[in-house]
């Protein structure tokens, strides 16, 4: 239940980047529709964050984020 852009504003203050939709979608100020879509719940595709991982995220940098999850 905390909006989206909060939580990553939480994750950037300890040096985590996530975002709260794709690219093509950053400057509008709607919910996120490719999870409205899927979820047909505006607090769902409101309060969601994108993660992105590579080959190159390694498990402790995981870890860490989902520790930090956990804690806001």
């Amino acid at each position: 239940n905390m909006n989206g852009e909060t939580v990553v504003h939480l994750l950037e203050e300890k040096e985590i980047y996530v975002s709260t939709g794709s690219a093509c979608s950053s400057k509008q100020k709607k919910p996120e529709k490719t999870i409205y879509a899927l979820t047909k719940s505006e607090v769902l595709a409101t309060s969601s964050i994108r993660i992105s991982l590579s080959h190159l995220t390694k498990y402790e940098e995981i870890d860490e984020l989902i520790s930090v999850l956990n804690s806001i």
